[in-house]
């Protein structure tokens, strides 16, 4: 029996567990949305937040295995499979990827051994599909040239931006204002030439340090009041993004692809 469909999680398919595991669909669910609302004078709703909180795959398999204790052999081959989640992908060239948990584990029959099986796998941290290569800028020298155009792929609602930004000035900065979908703005800082700072969306917290040869502290104390809670991109469109700090800096930024 050939695979017509394509799975993977961290690069390895059902198939390459077993030749007696065969995919035989996998559904995406609708995704689950929070919405949040306020009463609004004459009836109806004021809608004040709508945001996507998770996207999960059902994932639908057979084992073609009539002895009953190697189907439960090979059962608990796809359980640690799943178990392990990671980056799953439903094409080949593995282009646009899904970071999951399993959520829901298979269940078997001891006699119907051509039943269907299933599992679910969920993205909470990113509940997008997202482009697996990054898109990437450079800004050589913000006293030169401050701002920067970029075409950020996707059709979702936004896309973190994660930057690198080192002092190559004479200086230390000690203001500095990035601005992107939103503005954030840091001040009272001591960034030594040569030093720089890092902002990143690591397990998709965001986070904005100071990092030298030896040390990396936080700058968010240092952030104004006025300041977007993130620095994020708008996807499907051309984004300016500007970076004015106190001394010369050199600028790398990457952000990837999100997609509904």
């Amino acid at each position: 029996m050939a695979d017509r469909l394509y799975c993977a999680l961290n690069g390895t398919t059902l198939r390459d567990l077993d030749a007696r595991i065969h995919l035989l669909d996998v559904e995406e669910l609708a995704p689950t949305v929070r919405t949040v609302t306020g009463s609004r004078i004459g009836g109806g709703l004021h809608l004040l937040r709508r945001q996507r909180e998770q996207l999960s795959l059902r994932v639908r398999f057979l084992i073609e295995e009539y002895d009953i204790a190697a189907r439960h052999q090979l059962l608990h081959l796809v359980a640690a499979w799943a178990e392990a989640g990671g980056v799953l992908t439903l094409h080949e060239d593995g282009k646009r990827v899904l970071r999951v948990v399993c959520t829901q584990y298979p269940t078997m029959s001891t006699l119907n051994w051509l039943e269907t099986l299933s599992l679910v796998f969920t993205a909470f941290s990113c509940p997008y599909w997202e482009d697996a290569a990054e898109t990437s800028f450079l800004m050589p020298n913000t006293s030169d040239a401050p701002s920067k155009l970029l075409a950020v792929p996707g059709d979702a609602p936004e896309t973190p931006l994660n930057l690198l930004i080192r002092n190559i000035g004479d200086a230390a900065i000690t203001t500095l204002t990035i601005s992107a979908a939103g503005k954030i703005s840091f001040q009272g800082l001591t960034i030594a030439p040569g030093a720089a700072i890092r902002i990143h969306h690591n397990a998709g917290v965001f986070a904005a340090e100071m990092v030298s040869d030896d040390s990396t502290v936080s700058i968010l104390p240092y952030r104004t009041p006025d300041s977007a809670d993130d620095l994020l991109l708008r996807p499907g469109v051309l984004n300016e993004i500007r970076v004015e700090a106190s001394a010369a800096a050199f600028v790398s930024g990457r952000c990837k692809g999100r997609y509904c």
